[in-house]
């Protein structure tokens, strides 16, 4: 039970596997110039977009973050927060997969 906190951490490692590749195409998008479509983005879309990409960029110092604090806990001798504490990255994935959706259906 003390090592159980690692199970949620390796998990949500895996999808640091393409992240240069997510970078970079955050970092591209971030640095483009706004559209001079004559249509104005709502603010909420806008939100939603940024957040997404913002959020996927800060994805590995929440991991590594998170990490940390749960192995300090689990040194603390507390293995039922470290456990929490290593399911918060696995959170923010999901979060991060809701906004992703957000933007991908408002698309369509």
């Amino acid at each position: 039970m003390k090592y159980a906190f690692w199970v949620p951490i390796v998990i949500s490692a895996i999808p640091l596997i393409i992240y240069p590749a997510v970078l970079l195409a955050n970092v591209m998008s971030l640095a483009a110039e706004p559209s001079t479509a004559s249509v104005q983005v709502p603010l909420w879309f806008r939100l939603v977009v940024y957040g997404f990409l913002w959020g996927s960029i800060l994805y590995p110092f929440v991991l590594f973050g998170c990490g940390t604090w749960a192995m300090a806990r689990s040194r603390q001798n507390a293995p039922k927060s470290a456990i929490l504490v290593a399911l918060i990255p696995m959170a923010y994935l999901a979060v991060l997969a809701v906004l992703f959706m957000v933007w991908y259906t408002e698309l369509k």
